[in-house]
């Protein structure tokens, strides 16, 4: 639950490289570039884009000043209603238009263009060097120079010029950026004295910027460094073994130099680059080869290998031509969709199909109208004349139609009849149900006690509930969340120590076993396992691997399920804090890990033992942001814009778009630590109450003071909020002057609001600060005044503090 900075700026995205399995139609959504920067060095450089949601594409191309440098039909990315992709490109020097066009057969979408000079143009000097200080008097004559640019049109190359005569060409630096550079070299000196200065260059010299000379008087001497030496160009490599025709897409290009080595090699197909690698199956001082495994579309090629020197200058091969005469994959049969229910409460259902006399594919996918849901490339049948397979997933509130679309290699695809699901969850619990109130319980905040005498016989429950602090919780929490299990646990059903488990009680298993007995008895409230945390990160891969797998086949979840059966627990809390960014492969795996910790609470008797799925969400991750405004899957975002970027948004992404929120009874948002200049809880609240399934419990959440950043200050009353901290001055889409943030403000807003409620981090915490000149409340306070505007609980006489 402790929540870490948020960036107001959403950081870059990088992908795997995975294929695409996509057939695309329609004119493809707009690409949008990742920033380059004003200027780039001399050699490849890397375009990569993102389309953030919209149509697909089958194809994309790299335009320079209008004309095309690369083309792909391989993706980074190809989620749900999101593509990525990259490739590096060989620009001269000089200005630069990119731009990326996705396209599906003739109809394509061109992204703004994004400007960038390369190198150090001709007709631009560079900015002037500055040489760090060095002796004007040296010994042996071995002097180490180096210089700076601090800011300023950046070089191609440099040149160290000693009384007038370069001793130093390079077209390497220590360091260099879109505005900024830096270089250093170790000369030595014959005696006498020198003159030195350091010109940054265009690439050809023909423009230069000269530092300040530095003097430097020499003693002894040394021999002097040479002029230097253009690097040699590399050998001629030769292309072997390629066939004139090649009834397969599939082939290997070989080749092999014997002369100088190079520094890297290039793949050319008709005269444009598709690939720039480094390893080398040989790689001598006087010979090298190399071989990469080419998938090329039917057609005729020209294939070309460079072989390059580290200045980027490079030796080609004679062209090796090939024709692929590969036929298209057959189209796969058509899958025929097992009957799906066309009422849906909570959007929990399985998608099966079959297909029985075509061609079989090689991957299918679930498509939710014009998105494409759940893809996967595992088969229950799979023979040369059948094939079948199904998968469960949860859909959001609404009306889905679904339908299976099994594809081919070559991403030729067919699909079946579409079926129509309508998801409308019960309706919302009336007015006057009792407002739920959910205390984080930080396990080693727990004070030690023993539930046996000395004598190894069970206390009464007097005296447990005199020792143990958490069996005396205080009965207006509706439930005490236990924090935190690692999300890979290895739980073994009666263990007797939390060796490995995450949990950090003083006390042993049995004990809080006692404890949580003892509590439930006596206040009907329930107790669940926080799973995750801001330091349990690990093991979420882990769990979310095992979440379409058999319970009897998994090894985390199954242990989840017997930590509960075994402590006597009501649930798990899904508390997931792995920075997102924008990361679609991100959101999948907190999608599959509610989905797998859903199977745990199942397993454990479920929904009919009165068991449930938790979730603490991030304060801002119910967020509008530009990855949410796909206006079917996120009707209430049109139009609106959160301040925050890094996890904003992750939570809508996650139990809106991709369907989590049918498998959450409870979403607590952790509205607090997210400055109160630019976040209100009260929006965070709506925001999370527009997600959630409709009869599910959403709380408000509150944090003592300190919180863990930004400095809002949470007080009691609203005449308490005297200081800059207890006033929020906008909220996260610009409304200014919300409301103080005061607990008295917060559970006003939050009455008759059915079974909604509030959710404090945490029963435990130790508060510190002021507010003018009156002390922050603590748990104990800020519980019994929840306690008190909600009308929940008696027991407002207990300290928790």
């Amino acid at each position: 639950m402790s929540v870490f900075r948020q960036t107001a700026l959403a950081a870059g995205i990088a992908f795997a490289m995975v294929g695409s399995a996509f057939a695309a139609s329609g004119v493809p959504g707009v690409a949008q570039l990742d920033w380059l920067g004003d200027q780039a060095a001399a050699g490849p450089v890397t375009v990569k884009w993102n389309l953030w949601w919209g149509n697909h594409a089958s194809r994309w191309q790299v335009l320079d000043n209008g004309k095309l440098v690369a083309e792909s039909t391989r993706f980074d990315k190809n989620e749900t209603n999101s593509q990525a992709g990259q490739a590096a490109v060989d620009l001269g020097l000089g200005q630069h238009a990119l731009s990326v066009r996705l396209c599906n057969g003739d109809a394509c979408s061109d992204s703004a263009p994004t400007k960038l000079r390369v190198g150090a143009d001709a007709s631009v000097t560079p900015g002037k060097p500055t040489l760090t200080w060095m002796p004007s008097e040296s010994d042996t004559g071995s002097v180490t120079v180096a210089w700076n640019l601090w800011w300023g049109v950046t070089g191609a190359r440099w040149q160290l010029v000693d009384n007038g005569r370069v001793i130093h060409d390079s077209q390497g630096f220590s360091s260099t950026t879109a505005n900024s550079q830096a270089g250093s070299v170790a000369v030595k000196l014959a005696a006498g004295s020198h003159s030195l200065q350091v010109k940054l260059c265009s690439a050809d010299a023909g423009r230069c910027a000269s530092s300040d000379a530095v003097s430097v008087n020499v003693k002894n001497g040394a021999t002097p460094t040479p002029e230097p030496k253009p690097t040699p160009l590399p050998g001629t490599p030769v292309i072997g073994g390629v066939p004139a025709t090649s009834a397969t897409s599939q082939l290997t290009l070989a080749w092999s130099m014997a002369g100088t080595p190079a520094s890297f090699w290039e793949v050319w197909d008709n005269g444009a680059k598709i690939q720039t690698l480094t390893p080398f199956a040989v790689n001598q001082a006087n010979a090298q080869q190399g071989s990469v495994a080419l998938s090329l579309a039917p057609g005729d090629h020209s294939l070309v290998v460079k072989l390059c020197n580290k200045d980027g200058q490079c030796v080609a091969s004679q062209p090796a031509a090939v024709k692929v005469t590969a036929q298209p994959a057959a189209l796969p049969g058509s899958p025929v969709l097992s009957p799906l229910p066309a009422q849906s409460a909570d959007g929990r259902l399985t998608v099966a199909w079959s297909m029985n006399g075509g061609k079989p594919g090689t991957s299918w996918e679930i498509w939710d109208g014009n998105q494409r849901f759940a893809e996967s490339k595992t088969f229950t049948v799979n023979t040369a004349t059948a094939q079948s397979g199904s998968q469960a997933i949860a859909l959001a509130q609404g009306i889905h139609t679904i339908k299976v679309r099994l594809c081919n290699a070559e991403a030729k695809c067919s699909d079946s009849a579409a079926a129509s699901v309508n998801v409308a969850p019960v309706a919302p619990p009336a007015g006057n149900a009792r407002p739920g109130f959910v205390g984080y319980y930080p396990s080693w905040s727990d004070n030690w006690f023993d539930s046996r005498t000395w004598d190894g016989k069970m206390k009464t429950d007097a005296q447990l509930l005199s020792e143990s602090r958490l069996a005396r919780t205080p009965d207006y929490f509706s439930h005490v969340v236990l924090s935190f299990v690692v999300p890979n646990l290895g739980w073994t059903a009666g263990n007797s120590e939390w060796a490995g488990s995450g949990l950090q009680f003083n006390a042993k298993p049995r004990d809080i076993k006692e404890a949580i007995r003892v509590y439930r008895q006596r206040t009907g409230g329930k107790v669940v396992f926080a799973v995750g945390g801001a330091t349990y990160n690990d093991g979420w891969t882990q769990l979310a691997a095992e979440a379409d797998k058999p319970i009897e086949q998994t090894v985390h979840i199954k242990a989840l399920r017997d930590l509960l059966l075994d402590m006597g627990a009501d649930g798990l809390d899904v508390d997931y804090e792995k920075d997102w960014n924008g990361d679609m492969n991100l959101a999948r795996e907190y999608y599959d890990a509610i989905r797998a910790l859903r199977k745990a609470v199942d397993a454990a008797g479920g929904a009919s033992a009165g068991k449930v799925l938790t979730l603490a969400g991030w304060s801002t991750g119910a967020d509008c942001t530009a990855q949410t405004q796909d206006p079917v899957k996120y009707p209430q975002c049109q139009g609106k814009l959160s301040f925050w970027g890094g996890n904003a948004g992750r939570e809508r992404v996650v139990l809106q778009g991709l369907g989590g929120a049918a498998y959450v009874d409870i979403i607590s948002g952790m509205t607090y630590d997210a400055q109160q200049p630019h976040y209100d809880p009260v929006t965070g609240y709506e925001m999370y109450r527009q997600i959630a399934r409709p009869d599910a419990v959403v709380n408000i959440g509150l944090e003592t003071a300190p919180e863990g950043w930004a400095g809002a200050l949470l007080v009691l009353n609203e005449a308490d909020a005297v200081c800059d901290g207890a006033k929020v001055q906008a909220d996260q889409y610009g409304k200014a002057s919300p409301g103080t943030y005061s607990v008295e403000r917060f559970m006003n807003y939050m009455k008759g609001k059915g079974k909604d409620g509030a959710m404090l981090w945490s029963i435990l915490k130790p508060t510190s600060g002021n507010c003018g000149s009156q002390a922050l409340p603590g748990p104990t306070a800020v519980g019994r005044r929840v306690s008190e505007m909600l009308n929940i609980g008696s027991d407002r006489s207990t300290s928790i503090d």
